[in-house]
Formats: structure tokens, sequence, C-alpha cells
């Protein structure tokens, strides 16, 4: 008896794999691009940044010299090497980082450097040396309100925010220097100094501009003495408290002489109970 042959059907045959070189070529066939255009985009063309530091025309590569987030306190302290200004916060909270952008106080780790394309940028090395507002700063010892500054750290940011004030308004009073400065921190207190250093450099700014001595200032930037005691009461009499507001030097020379005038009398006292007494001494 003949075996019988089982009938072919269509699911006795396994689907022929889709897979290969010839199936990669063909998927590579279809992502090709048309003739005539380029594989890869092209590239940007080359953008720079030009901006005058301190007088000097600085010319930068975006992509190079620095990138599109680096801020322009990172550009000066670290690119360029001006240390003058100080980085505490870096979030615009202290005031340290302040330089002057076309006569404008701006603070520079809040201002990216490609933003300043085409600006003027003023730090504190650019002033020079006997600019009234640092001569100010350095001489500030006025009894009473204590010098301009301790550590130094915050000085920087606050000459530069003197500057830009006084370029705007010449003859601030008291309660424009202390609106202007609001935004600057000092962790050392010296508040008061630094008030009086900014209308000390205002009235020597005045002063020389006017190419007369007023009387309020001396020639190394200090207030006059003279005009100081005649406005002072005749005949006032300083007290203990008021020494403490004096120099160390002068507070030591008064508190020694009140010493010795007390020894005297303690001395004409004591002979004089002892002549009383009857005894010699």
């Amino acid at each position: 008896m003949a075996s019988a042959r089982r009938s072919p059907t269509r699911h006795s045959k396994r689907p022929k794999r889709r897979s290969g070189p010839k199936v990669a070529k063909r998927v590579h066939a279809k992502l090709r691009r048309p003739q005539g255009v380029s594989q890869r985009p092209p590239l940007a063309a080359k953008r720079t940044i030009q901006v005058t530091i301190n007088g000097r025309q600085c010319e930068f590569e975006l992509g190079r010299d620095l990138s599109p987030t680096m801020t322009l306190a990172y550009l000066l302290r670290e690119k360029l090497g001006f240390t003058g200004l100080k980085l505490a916060c870096d979030e615009g909270a202290c005031g340290g980082c302040t330089v002057i952008m076309d006569g404008k106080a701006v603070l520079s780790c809040m201002v990216l450097a490609v933003e300043t394309h085409g600006h003027e940028i003023l730090t504190i090395e650019g002033l020079a040396k006997d600019d009234p507002v640092i001569e100010a700063f350095a001489q500030q010892s006025e009894p009473g309100y204590g010098t301009a500054l301790q550590c130094g750290y915050c000085t920087p940011g606050f000459v530069m925010a003197s500057r830009a004030l006084l370029n705007d308004n010449p003859k601030p009073n008291l309660a424009e220097v202390k609106e202007a400065l609001s935004g600057n921190i000092c962790r050392c207190g010296c508040y008061a100094g630094i008030a009086q250093a900014v209308l000390h450099a205002s009235e020597k700014m005045a002063a020389s501009s006017n190419g007369n001595g007023s009387g309020t200032m001396r020639s190394d930037g200090r207030p006059s003495r003279r005009r100081q005691k005649k406005a002072a009461p005749q005949g006032e009499r300083i007290c203990f408290r008021s020494i403490t507001t004096l120099p160390l030097t002068l507070r030591r020379r008064r508190l020694s002489r009140r010493r010795l005038e007390a020894c005297d009398l303690g001395t004409s006292l004591a002979n004089a109970l002892t002549l009383a007494l009857g005894g010699s001494r």
C-alpha cells in the first residue's frame, strides 16, 4: 500500500527573513539625500564680540574665547585678569562685582559677556590713581564716622558705584548717596564712613571744577579743621562721651591730662587735710 503523501499547505513554509545586506542597501538608499544637497548643514558664520574695556578695544570670538553663558564678571576676572572686582554672592545681591558700563553702574555677575557687544566697560583698574573717589575713601577718618574701609573686599564695588553716582549727580545729598549705594553690602559695617567719603569726593570735585578753594576742603581732600572750629559753639566743653569719637592718639592725650589733673587735685586735698589735722607731710 502506497504511503499517502501530505499535500503542502501555505503554512508549511517558513517566512523568509527580510534582513541582510540587500535590505540594508535598500534602507540606506531610501535615506540617501538627493543629489546636490550636502550631508551636513553649513557651519554658522563666526561671530565676534567687540567691547571696549578701560579704554582698550577688545575682540572675542564666540565659541573659542567665550561661551554664550559666560558672565561679564568671569570674563573680566578669569580671562582678562581684572581682579579688582570681587565675586561673593554671584547672584547680584552684594554689589562687590560692580563695574561701569556706558556710565552706569551694573552688576557684572548678572550681565552676560555677549551682551556687552559695542559697549564700554570701566573697572576699578581703569580709574586714575588720583581719582577723587579713591582719595576720599583712602583718607576718610572723620571723627564720629570712622573709616570708609576695613578689610577692603567690598571697596571696589562701593568705589565704582560712587563713581557712577557722581557721574550722574555731581552734588548728591546724603539721602541720594544712601539710595545709590543701597545695593552694596559692607560686612565690616563702614556705611557711615563710606557715605561721608562720597560727600567729600563730591565737594572736592566741585572745588576743583570751580578752580578756587571754598575753604571747606584742604589740599589733601580732608575737611578743614579751621571751619569746624568756627562752626562749633563757643565755650563748649568736651565731655567724656565725646572723647570716644575722637582719634585714638588725641583720646589718650586728653585722658592722660585728666588723670594728671585728678592726681594734682587729690594731692592738694591730701595736703590740705594734713595741714588741718596739724600733721606734716
